[in-house]
C-alpha cells in the first residue's frame, strides 16, 4: 500500500513538472512575440504547477523585470536563489536587476558569482568586466578580463574592455590596437567608435576621427561624448557653426559634460554675433554645471561682501589682449558685471594696439 502511494506521488510530481515545463515554453514563445502580460500568466501558472523549479521563478522574474516591476521581480528571483543558490542563470538575472536599480556593486557581485558557478558563461564574464570597470575596480576588471580572453579570445567586447584598461594606464597606442582588434572581430557599438575617434583626433588623424564620431552618433544618437568629439573635429576643419551646434547637442544630452561647456565657450569666443552678455550667460551655465559636479558642492561665495564692509577690493589685470580678441570677449561681460560692485578695477595693456574694444574696456576701469 505504501509503495503504491509513493509511486502515485512520483507520477503526480512528474506530471506537475511536465505541465510547468510546457507552460514555461509557451511563455517563452509569447515573450518572443512581445506579449509580456500573456507570458507572465504562463510563467505564473508554471510556478503554481511546480513551485520548486528555479527556472520557473527565473522566467517569471525576467518578464516582471521587462515590465519594470522591480520588487516583484526581486521576490521571484530570491525564491529561485533560495531553492538553488548555485544557479548561475539566477545570479545573472539578479545582477541585471541590481544594475537596473543602479546598485552596481551588487550587480558586479552577482555577475562574478554567475561566472564562478559556470566558467563557460561568457556573457556573465563580459558583463562583470563592464560593471567592474564602471565602478573603477580596475584590478578586479583586469582579472576578470584575463579569464574572458582565455575563454574566448575572439570576443570583440573583451578586446574593447582591454582597450579601456590601456587608456587608464595612459597608453593610447595599445588602447587603439585593442579597439581596432575589437572592431575587426565584429564589435560595432557607439562607445567603441567614440573612443577610437577620440584617440585619432589626438593623433591628428582628423578625417578618420570624424568618420568614427559620425558612426558613433549613428549607432547611438544619445551619446553626448560622441557629439562633443564631433564638435572638436569640426573645430579642426574651421566649421565653427556646426561645432557649436555639436557642443550644444552634447550639453543638452549631458549637462554635466564639462569639457563640452568649455569647447562651446571656445567656439562662441570666435563668433562675431555672440554678445558679451550672451557669452556671460553661457559661462554662468558652465559655472553652475561645474558647481554641481563638485564634491561636495561648493557653497555660494560671500568673500566679496566680506571685504566690501572694510575697504574696496582692488582687482588688477595685465594682458596684451584688451582689444578685438577672444580673451577680451570673455572678459568684457565679467568686467561689466564687476564694475557695478564696490571694487577698484585696474588694467594694464602691454600691447600698443587699441580699438573700439579697448575703449569700451577702458571705460569700465575705476
Amino acid at each position: 500500500m505504501f509503495q503504491w502511494i509513493l509511486n502515485r506521488n512520483v507520477r503526480t510530481s512528474a506530471q506537475a513538472h511536465a505541465l510547468g515545463e510546457r507552460l514555461r515554453r509557451e511563455g517563452n514563445a509569447l515573450l518572443a512575440q512581445g506579449a509580456l502580460q500573456e507570458a507572465e500568466l504562463c510563467y505564473r501558472q508554471a510556478v503554481a504547477a511546480d513551485p520548486e523549479v528555479p527556472s520557473f521563478h527565473i522566467s517569471l522574474g525576467f518578464v516582471l523585470m521587462q515590465m519594470q516591476r522591480w520588487d516583484e521581480a526581486q521576490t521571484e528571483l530570491n525564491k529561485a536563489d533560495n531553492i538553488d543558490a548555485n544557479n548561475a542563470d539566477c545570479h545573472y538575472m539578479l545582477a541585471e536587476l541590481a544594475e537596473r536599480r543602479l546598485d552596481f556593486e551588487k550587480a558586479a557581485e552577482h555577475f562574478q558569482l554567475a561566472f564562478e558557478l559556470n566558467v563557460e558563461f561568457e556573457l556573465a564574464c563580459r558583463d562583470a568586466c563592464r560593471v567592474l570597470f564602471m565602478l573603477g575596480r580596475i584590478d578586479d576588471c583586469r582579472t576578470q578580463l584575463i579569464a574572458g580572453l582565455a575563454l574566448n579570445p575572439l570576443n570583440g567586447d573583451f578586446h574593447f574592455y582591454q582597450g579601456n584598461l590601456h587608456l587608464t594606464e595612459k597608453n593610447a597606442d595599445l588602447a587603439l590596437e585593442s579597439y581596432r582588434k575589437a572592431l575587426s572581430l565584429g564589435a560595432d557599438h557607439a562607445a567603441l567608435h567614440c573612443f577610437i575617434g577620440r584617440i585619432l583626433q589626438q593623433k591628428g588623424e582628423i578625417e578618420a576621427a570624424r568618420r568614427h564620431m559620425t558612426r558613433s552618433i549613428e549607432l547611438d544618437p544619445s551619446l553626448a561624448e560622441a557629439h562633443h568629439g564631433l564638435g572638436v573635429v569640426n573645430y579642426h576643419y574651421g566649421y565653427f557653426d556646426q561645432a557649436i551646434a555639436d557642443q550644444r547637442n552634447a550639453i543638452a544630452l549631458d549637462p554635466s559634460l564639462l569639457h563640452a561647456h568649455t569647447c562651446l565657450l571656445f567656439g562662441l569666443s570666435f563668433t562675431p554675433g555672440c554678445s558679451p552678455q550672451q557669452y556671460l550667460r553661457q559661462a554662468r551655465i558652465f559655472g553652475d554645471a561645474a558647481r554641481l559636479s563638485a564634491s561636495p558642492p561648493l557653497p555660494p561665495a560671500n568673500t566679496l561682501h566680506h571685504f566690501a564692509e572694510r575697504r574696496p577690493l582692488r582687482i588688477g589685470w595685465v594682458s596684451g589682449d584688451f582689444r578685438f580678441h577672444p580673451v577680451a570677449s570673455f572678459l568684457e561681460g565679467i568686467l561689466t558685471h564687476l564694475a557695478k560692485e564696490p571694487l577698484v578695477l585696474i588694467a594694464f595693456s602691454n600691447n600698443p594696439q587699441n580699438d573700439a574694444v579697448t575703449d569700451r574696456l577702458r571705460g569700465l576701469m575705476t
